[in-house]
């Protein structure tokens, strides 16, 4: 109300053209103000059945039953892993193992760079997870198979000729199947 006032004794002292004016300033002002009011009341409402929506999508939801923790039990739960994973090990199908078997001797009638590839690519894959799961196992294994077969091979005379590069990449994969085995 004391704005009202002060407007009003502001507009006693001016002439009508210029009481005008100041009446359609205000006007304007007060318009402006009317419609972002109604602009935040829109935005507002928006905000609330957004809310309500939620809300109800929440009660449809049904939460599992938390269930209480065992400090205790977490810290000797991590001794019977190790039995657990003995339990949960999967054994091997004979045809899993011929598989295998046939796979090792095709890698090591391959050539020595594809062994090598391998066993670098392999040794990159267990550097970025900073672990070997039981598949890159086999596979380093089957590698370790695949380069005693070569260096056998290379033993018995059965190559004509055995370069330095050979070797050193025999050698090199050797190592690495090594670093990989711990």
């Amino acid at each position: 109300m004391e704005e009202e006032e002060k407007i009003k004794e502001e507009l006693k002292d001016l002439p009508p053209g210029d009481k005008i004016k100041k009446l359609r300033e205000i006007k304007e002002l007060e318009k402006k103000k009317i419609d972002e009011a109604e602009k935040l009341i829109l935005e507002e409402q928006k905000e609330i059945e957004r809310q309500e929506r939620v809300k109800r999508e929440l009660e449809r939801i049904v939460l599992p039953e938390q269930k209480k923790v065992d400090i205790k039990k977490l810290f000797t739960e991590e001794e019977d892993l190790e039995e657990t994973v003995k339990k949960e090990k999967i054994e091997q199908t004979q045809e899993e193992i011929q598989a295998m078997r046939q796979y090792e001797v095709r890698l090591s009638k391959g050539p020595v760079e594809d062994i090598y590839n391998k066993v670098r690519g392999l040794q990159n894959e267990v550097e970025e997870k900073g672990y070997m799961n039981d598949m890159q196992r086999q596979e380093l294994n089957a590698l370790g198979y695949a380069m005693d077969y070569k260096q056998k091979d290379i033993d018995e005379g059965k190559y004509k000729s055995t370069t330095e590069e050979i070797e050193n990449v025999m050698g090199s994969a050797k190592s690495i199947i090594k670093y990989l085995r711990g």
